[in-house]
């Protein structure tokens, strides 16, 4: 029994004994993400400095952005930086590169030459002469087709087409093309209907009715 009150005893004191106050310990919190802005991506602005141009190698299109400019034509593309009145150019077409030099006279005309690979002027001129704004309202210009890129060119009462392996000469009657093409030792016919500025769709056939397939053009 004496036992039992000492055990008591000892267990009241423990009970009783004080417990030493918390301490508070600094915590630093993180920084917050910034909030994401919900605002557009900063696009470039297409240039609005762009020239097309008849030329001795179809119409070539130019736009300038400052002293950087990129060009294209028939089959190839041309990538250039404007010294003055120079524009110097490398042009690219398939697997072979060269150069050429352009010289900026009045009207707006370019005068220049162009050659393989680090020559400018072994092959001959490439004068490009600016075509106003009413003829690009016309068929003259570069369109892509089922066979091949192609120019056209409008004449009085008609269209003249160079294809990627023969040439196209064309009566215009309103939206309608009916033309007549060569194409090495071949020949035949296209009807075409103008559907938009943009677009024209027809038919072709060989001489002596041979087969018959779809031509369509799309204007680049």
């Amino acid at each position: 029994m004496k036992r039992a009150v000492a055990c008591a005893a000892v267990v009241v004191a423990a009970c009783t004994r004080e417990v030493p106050p918390a301490v508070a310990l600094p915590i630093t919190l993180p920084t917050p993400p910034p909030i994401a802005s919900d605002a557009p991506r900063a696009t470039i602005a297409p240039s609005s400095d762009e020239t097309t141009y008849a030329s001795d190698r179809g119409i070539v299109r130019l736009v300038a952005d400052g002293t950087i400019v990129g060009g294209s034509y028939n089959d190839g593309v041309l990538a250039c930086a404007v010294r003055g009145d120079v524009i110097a150019c490398d042009w690219f077409e398939s697997g072979a590169t060269g150069r050429a030099t352009f010289h900026r006279k009045n009207g707006g005309k370019l005068e220049g030459t162009y050659g393989n690979d680090q020559s400018d002027d072994d092959i001959g001129t490439w004068n490009l002469e600016p075509l106003p704004q009413s003829s690009l309202a016309t068929l003259d210009g570069a369109w892509d087709t089922n066979w091949g890129l192609a120019t056209m060119h409008e004449v009085q009462g008609g269209v003249h087409v160079d294809y990627r392996d023969g040439k196209m000469d064309c009566t215009r009657t309103g939206s309608e093309l009916a033309c007549t093409w060569t194409e090495g030792g071949s020949n035949g016919d296209a009807n075409f209907k103008i559907e938009s500025p943009h677009l024209l769709r027809g038919t072709w056939t060989t001489s002596g009715s041979g087969p018959v397939g779809a031509w369509a053009f799309v204007r680049r």
